[in-house]
């Protein structure tokens, strides 16, 4: 990991509250995996005082791009940035999702928990047969939604809270149907903890392998402040530094 400042190439809003930046850094875009994060400074003010971490959507050649959504002080002013302009970035941090070919995958993801797995799906969808469960509170809320479309998944779920798209309710209905009547090598998900929750033990029950990109609040990325624990079988650890992906099993 380093930190630099790094270029802006184009701001899009693909919604009213939550845009992707395009940023050029040949480090980050050479050396980022599926799962890995940066830690952004919004401004050079120290107003926000600490770095927001932002999960890696994707990377091309040597730009990397980030998912911003508008959900307080930090991230709105990192949602207003404009094409040219410059950040601070740390990383890439974190672990990275397992690498897998030839098997069967369930990908899951709730609201903002879609960044991560996108970056997965573009890199191992076409080489594994991978069913995606998408959930989000209404249709505008599912994010990178014609992208999906257009990968070579074997089955994608939608849900919306509002039944704007797809089931309405929870992913927790179409996945206990689906784990009744499919058969998965492994599991990967994102989302607030709370979906975690409900998720852990339906799969743990049908699948083997379970592995979940944890949220947290962070203060610096890399394992020096202790804001980002979680109680695991085998004592505390951090977020950012031995995750932010874990084996479900792990966790409690």
């Amino acid at each position: 990991m380093k930190e630099e400042l790094c270029t802006i190439v184009e701001a899009r809003p693909i919604t009213l509250d939550t845009t992707i930046l395009k940023i050029k850094s040949k480090y980050i875009s050479s050396g980022a995996e599926p799962g890995n994060f940066v830690m952004v400074s919004p401004n050079d003010l120290n107003d926000p005082l600490l770095k927001r971490p932002l999960g890696i959507l994707d990377i091309k050649k040597d730009c990397f791009y980030l998912m911003v959504e508008n959900v307080g002080k930090g991230t709105k002013l990192l949602q207003e940035k404009k094409e040219g302009e410059k950040l601070c970035v740390l990383g890439p941090l974190g672990n990275k999702f397992k690498e897998i070919k030839k098997q069967k995958i369930l990908l899951l993801s709730g609201g903002i928990g879609i960044v991560p797995l996108f970056f997965f799906a573009r890199k191992f969808v076409s080489q594994n047969e991978t069913t995606l469960i998408y959930g989000a509170r209404k249709k505008s809320k599912l994010l990178m939604r014609d992208e999906f479309d257009k990968m070579d998944f074997k089955k994608i779920f939608y849900h919306t809270d509002d039944g704007s798209l797809g089931r309405k309710g929870y992913i927790t209905s179409s996945l206990k149907d689906i784990l009744e009547k499919e058969h998965f090598d492994f599991s990967f998900s994102c989302g607030p903890n709370t979906m975690f929750n409900a998720i852990k033990p339906l799969l743990e029950k049908h699948i083997k392998e379970n592995y979940f990109s944890l949220e947290a609040f962070m203060g610096c990325g890399f394992g020096v402040c202790h804001s980002c624990v979680v109680q695991t079988r085998t004592g505390y650890k951090k977020v950012c530094h031995d995750g932010p992906i874990f084996n479900t099993e792990e966790l409690i």
